[in-house]
């Protein structure tokens, strides 16, 4: 579809794509004894690790390699990996519009649309009438059935955790458990969404550390800060999750010996002495758009990042606005001599996105007095806050990212909660987008490399 992702991911991916498997680990075991009901993952294929085929004398046995990753990829197969993506025209659509109402200030903001999309697709699951159609329109669907097998099968192509590389998605819902809820909208989370249901004490410090615990198995401990300040309140009634984490590699490594010393220019105008990794591709897409320039770099679990330089006196938020950007970024049909320059970073923010998705059109979920979440309890409900937390770190080895989207319901008792050559120096504000496939996993913006 895209074509400059094509070209450079698009072989590694059809081997290469996620899968779902692996487990939840050591968090999801300890929830067994709240369990309502739990997602069963299908096994994921281990991916065969060069260095381990390496003889005692030193020598390479490539038959044992070529043998131990035919089976690898027949594992793949096995899962339906390598077929044709779903369509993502609706997912990047959500992406572009979201973003444009999510970045509106010059401070870090890491943002993952997948996550809040999958989280949103949960939600309609719970409710029904107006309240529902709303949250439907954003997400640019208009019948269930079909929401809940695009969203499946876009989690088994996404979800990879072969031992070298890992995309991790993670469904749950916490329920109080002093509440009755309907056991039909569970079971479709479940078998449609990969989400486990839980029943814990709200109000508790069991229920806090639990909850936080478990964002913490997903998402590789790098939201602990946010994970561990999770709170719950005797009348919660539900909190709804999706994780994410991602870690893969560059397909070419930074050398670290190329790394050097250089002026970063924050948004607010002041220079800031940061480690600049740097590497020249020849023959490399990138595009020269209006006001920004845009080139990528892949990873080598067949995804890749890009990264968008706007120009001189161009904010990353105006570009963000923009109609259809996420779009027109990924159309690189320039061809050229890439010299690159990019800050090592560790950018992270958790945003409250509850006026941003009013402001698109979801209003009845909020409104105690309007909200029909009916499919879910019989108990009068609303959705009183959407929180996002996300991080991503970017090193010469390659990118680590982790995301959760935490949908928070309450009773309607209680008030809501608050070949040219192209320098492509990365020493001012810019943006990023990870992708895997034509699904942007992260939007970000680096306004300052100062914590």
């Amino acid at each position: 579809m895209k074509k400059a992702r094509a070209i450079l991911c698009g072989v590694l991916a059809a081997l290469m794509l996620a899968g779902c498997g692996g487990q939840q680990g050591g968090a999801t075991m300890e929830l067994k004894q709240y369990a309502v009901a739990q997602a069963v993952y299908p096994d994921y294929p281990r991916r065969p690790i060069e260095a381990d085929y390496y003889r005692d004398d030193g020598q390479w046995d490539d038959s044992a390699y070529e043998a131990d990753y035919e089976k690898y990829v027949d594992g793949l197969q096995a899962l339906g990996k390598g077929d044709e993506w779903v369509d993502t025209t609706a997912l990047t659509a959500f992406g572009g519009n979201t973003a444009a109402a999510i970045f509106t200030t010059q401070e870090n903001t890491v943002y993952s649309p997948v996550s809040l999309y999958v989280a949103l697709s949960m939600l309609t699951e719970l409710t029904d009438g107006e309240t529902k159609r709303q949250v439907m329109d954003l997400l640019g669907v208009t019948d269930s059935g079909t929401l809940r097998e695009w969203t499946k099968t876009l989690w088994e192509q996404l979800y990879c955790d072969d031992g070298v590389n890992t995309l991790r998605l993670a469904n749950a819902a916490f329920l109080n458990e002093t509440v009755q809820f309907r056991q039909p909208a569970l079971d479709t989370l479940a078998e449609s969404f990969y989400a486990s249901s839980y029943r814990v004490p709200m109000g508790t410090t069991a229920a806090n550390d639990t909850i936080g615990a478990w964002i913490n198995e997903q998402t590789g401990g790098l939201l602990a800060d946010a994970a561990n300040g999770i709170t719950t309140q005797a009348d919660t009634l539900l909190k709804l999750y999706n994780t994410i984490y991602y870690k893969a590699g560059w397909m070419n490594c930074f050398l670290k010996e190329n790394t050097s010393a250089d002026t970063f220019t924050a948004a607010d105008g002041t220079g800031q002495t940061c480690d600049f990794m740097r590497r020249t591709v020849n023959g490399e897409n990138y595009r020269r758009g209006r006001d920004y320039l845009a080139a990528q770099l892949a990873m080598n679990d067949g995804g890749c990042m890009t990264f968008i330089l706007p120009d001189e006196g161009v904010s990353p938020e105006t570009l963000l606005k923009r109609e259809g950007f996420l779009t027109e970024i990924a159309e690189q049909d320039d061809y050229g001599k890439i010299h690159w320059s990019v800050p090592r970073f560790d950018a992270s923010s958790t945003v409250e996105l509850e006026d941003a998705l009013q402001a698109l059109g979801i209003t009845d979920a909020f409104d105690a007095d309007r909200a029909d979440l009916s499919p879910l309890t019989d108990d009068g409900a609303y959705v009183s806050n959407v929180t996002q937390a996300a991080r991503v770190k970017v090193d010469e080895q390659g990118v680590e990212a982790a995301a959760y989207t935490e949908i928070a319901i309450a009773r309607t008792a209680l008030p809501p909660e608050n070949l040219p050559v192209v320098e492509m120096n990365l020493n001012r504000p810019f943006l990023f987008v990870i992708w895997q496939g034509d699904v942007p996993l992260f939007i970000g913006t680096v306004q300052t490399l100062e914590a």
